[in-house]
């Protein structure tokens, strides 16, 4: 196989800073879309070769290989600019965001780690087994590794951060509000951390994982906190990760140092400085004059950035992006019929948007959130073809011929996908042949994820189990123009099994595919703790929505990165989208 590549990036902000509910710029003209259509040949044997790499990922099994060796005696400093890391915060029982993962990843460690290629390895963790009843997971702490205090780790700070972080009542993240009415007791004995769960947890494993969310899966030292409580984890956290907080200053930047007792991961810069930078422009303007040796971008500025000498990365597929129907599961909704949802995504030409959009550094997509290369995506699935007399056909049959109108909502939020909004636009216009208009509402990532279980609630009310499942409170709100789409993307690999329960599924935060047998076929990923079998049903879940027509799934997105020639060498990991493995970088002799 050829040279694998391994990039990433987080991509976030485009122009302007966009509030809630602002109007919808110009449509884009699909005509200028259509125009360029390049084959891209090359990239799609890289592509094959990639997936095949990928197939060997480990998921629930474990390995007690530490990540790739490191260099000894750092020196010099670094400096990397992301373009968001939320409020910065650094207390893992409440960031329940992973936008600061740039500093926190870099800070902390975790049971479970990744290698260069996105494989599940052993971090904190020697290795993680489960109960012949299904019921507990046994973790083996990892002998002599140091918190940046130099005290040494135990089976008792596992136990005390993950209880903090999950079971306190003060505890806030994602994992915390998902999974900690199923967690019986987290508990120390002897080396081993024992988690029992309420019923079989099949994907435990990977809640411990950076790669899953937030910092909640941390293991921060308990002498520490016992010396200077909360303040001193908000303030100055003490971890265990290659590098050791110095400073922060909100919104703008986060200093680091390395720290020279890691375990396996000395880094090879001493000094590691993450700058939040919103605006794309500004950050290429940090890299070109020397600012910034490390930055995110997006396909667009690809060839601006080689033009002005300096090199880029791009990691096949480490994004996608999809849109959904909301209410297709209540009569009274256009979307309930499979022939509109059919018609919508025929009406879509996906690699003419991915040729003008995204420079080729996207391509058609035929899942959500899984993509190339990710755990569970069915390989066999080809995208939806481009058919606009079929598409139009399907909605006449459908009763549809003139239309009807919608409103796209999205968000400017480039580490899930870059440049949405110019995406919307793009669809909306192709949307147009089949009589459907509207515009593009264009929120705050937060106000989004509010906005989707606000419309949910309006039609099905506060208080069902399961939201929209035949139990409607007001059903009628379905039927009132104009229709709403949520046009979202996210990261690739481990995130998608988290989506599934949030986006997919009636029990979800977020839900937006309110159906039993939806419900069911998740809950059957879930329930699996046989690797192979998982795998195969999360393929069939693919196929299942491809086959109905359940979302839009639009385009899988190439991450981007540019670098300074201070910078030697770097193993980013695959599937990212925001800055990581900083420890990695090496600098130029």
């Amino acid at each position: 196989m050829g040279k694998p590549i391994w990039v990433f990036i987080l991509m976030i902000s485009l122009l302007l800073v966009v509030a809630c509910d602002t109007a919808a710029p110009e449509v884009v003209e699909k005509e200028v879309i259509k125009e360029v259509l390049v084959e891209k040949i090359v990239e799609k044997e890289k592509l094959v070769e990639v997936i095949k790499e990928v197939e060997k990922l480990v998921v629930a099994t474990p390995t007690a290989a530490p990540p790739p060796g490191s260099v000894k005696g750092p020196s010099g400093s670094v400096i990397s600019a992301t373009s968001d890391m939320a409020e910065m915060g650094m207390d893992p029982s409440l960031d329940n965001t992973g936008n600061v993962r740039p500093f926190t990843n870099e800070m902390y460690i975790y049971a479970i780690e990744q290698a260069p290629s996105g494989e599940l390895i052993g971090g904190a963790a020697t290795k993680w087994e489960v109960s012949d009843d299904h019921l507990s997971w046994i973790w083996t702490v990892r002998e002599g590794v140091k918190f940046h205090n130099g005290e040494t780790m135990t089976a008792e700070d596992f136990s005390w951060s993950w209880n903090r972080a999950i079971l306190s009542p003060e505890a806030e993240t994602g994992q915390s509000f998902a999974y900690g009415p199923n967690i019986e007791s987290i508990r120390a004995e002897g080396n081993t951390v024992v988690v029992r769960t309420k019923q079989p947890e099949a994907l435990m494993p990977i809640w411990w994982a950076p790669a899953w969310t937030g910092p909640t899966g941390a293991i921060l030292s308990q002498v520490e906190f016992e010396r200077t409580g909360v303040e001193g984890i908000r303030n100055g956290a003490v971890g265990a990760g290659p590098y050791k907080f110095v400073q922060r200053s909100r919104g703008e930047f986060v200093k680091l140092e390395a720290f020279e007792d890691h375990y396996c991961c000395v880094p090879g810069f001493k000094e590691l400085t993450v700058l939040e930078i919103p605006e794309i422009a500004t950050r290429l303007a940090l890299l070109k004059t020397g600012g910034a040796d490390l930055v995110e971008a997006t396909p667009s500025v690809k060839r601006d950035i080689e033009e002005a000498g300096f090199r880029t990365y791009s990691a096949l597929a480490a994004q996608t992006s999809t849109m959904f129907f909301m209410y297709q599961n209540i009569p009274q909704s256009p979307f309930y019929d499979q022939r509109v949802r059919e018609a919508i995504n025929l009406a879509i030409d996906r690699e003419s948007i991915a040729e003008r959009i995204y420079a080729g550094e996207a391509s058609a997509n035929t899942s959500y959130p899984s993509g190339p290369g990710t755990f569970g995506f069915a390989a066999d699935l080809e995208p939806y073809p481009y058919d606009l007399d079929r598409a139009k056909q399907l909605m006449k049959d459908a009763g549809y011929e003139k239309g009807f109108k919608v409103r796209i909502v999205t968000y400017l939020f480039d580490a899930d996908f870059p440049d949405m909004p110019t995406l919307s636009q793009a669809l909306l216009g192709y949307l147009q042949d089949l009589g459907i208009e509207g515009n593009v509402q264009v929120m705050e990532y937060s106000a989004v994820k509010g906005e989707m279980v606000s419309v949910v609630e309006a039609a099905c009310g506060k208080d069902q189990p399961l939201w929209c499942t035949g139990v409607e409170a007001n059903p009628e709100v379905a039927a009132q123009e104009p229709y709403t789409l949520i046009l979202r993307g996210t990261d690739a690999r481990f995130m998608w099994l988290s989506n599934l329960l949030s986006y997919n599924h009636p029990n979800g935060r977020r839900p937006i595919i309110q159906l039993d047998h939806v419900a069911a076929a998740i809950d059957g990923i879930y329930a699996e703790f046989d690797l192979d079998k998982q795998r195969a049903l999360a393929e069939d879940y693919n196929r299942l929505m491809h086959r109905e027509y359940r979302q839009t799934p639009l385009l899988y997105g190439n991450a981007v990165f540019g670098i300074s020639d201070k910078i030697a060498s770097w193993q980013p990991i695959s599937g990212r989208t925001y800055p990581h493995n900083h420890w990695s970088l090496l600098p130029a002799k």
